[in-house]
């Protein structure tokens, strides 16, 4: 009996043992992360004073962002848009809008996607405007993979099946649910559904219905959330 209690009492800080390599890991990437970009920044400006335009230009694009953003000034992102011609030439910069948006100022008003049918049209603009949808909460899940994937881990001691078989289905529709409603930020449903362990597979489907569902929304009744 005592043994079976010693095993028991074993279980968990012996799982912890085995996620402690698995988080200095993280940790080392994030910091080797962090000193590259540092270092890569720091040389720029010290030696090659040509790429400082490149600095220069995404402090604007950030600055332009995060004004318009807050200001919901639609019409100055349509013209942004439109003044780079081709919709592929502009995705990057979609997304990228996208993505301040998610992490920067998650709770302003969703304007981008009318700014971006506006640009392209209906057509390419509801398209662009999904794919920026998926490539937002893919990163999204990545990021609360990689930063909080390991707590249900953790507190399930590794045994994740029964775990997943009791949570993965209810978690799944709230993300369903949620990913569907244009005001709730992208980035927190799947950075909650990440640390919850709901399976990829399981999220992508979610976010590939709720997105479907988000951009009829914002196309066919804007004047409610915006």
């Amino acid at each position: 009996m005592i043994i079976g209690l010693k095993a028991k009492e074993c279980d968990k800080p012996c799982h912890s043992d085995r996620l402690k390599p698995a988080l200095k890991k993280k940790g080392v990437a994030l910091f080797v992360m962090l000193g590259v970009a540092l270092f890569a920044t720091l040389l720029v400006y010290k030696y090659f004073y040509f790429l400082d335009a490149y600095f220069y230009t995404y402090e604007f694009y950030w600055l332009f962002n995060v004004k318009n953003l807050q200001a919901a000034d639609s019409a100055m992102f349509a013209d942004y848009f439109r003044s780079m011609g081709v919709a592929t030439e502009a995705l990057p910069q979609m997304v990228l809008s996208h993505l301040i948006q998610n992490f920067y100022l998650p709770f302003s008003k969703p304007i981008l996607v009318s700014a971006i049918t506006s640009a392209f049209g209906l057509g390419l603009g509801s398209f662009f405007s999904y794919a920026a949808f998926v490539v937002t909460g893919i990163f999204s899940f990545g990021v609360g993979t990689f930063f909080l994937g390991d707590i249900v881990l953790y507190l399930q001691d590794g045994k994740l099946e029964e775990y997943q078989k009791n949570i993965a289905t209810p978690a799944a529709l709230i993300a369903l649910i949620l990913f569907a409603v244009p005001v709730v930020p992208i980035s927190f449903v799947a950075i909650g559904v990440a640390a919850l362990k709901v399976p990829f597979w399981r999220t992508s489907q979610c976010m590939l219905m709720g997105f479907s569902v988000r951009l009829a929304l914002l196309l066919g009744t804007p004047f409610l959330f915006l």
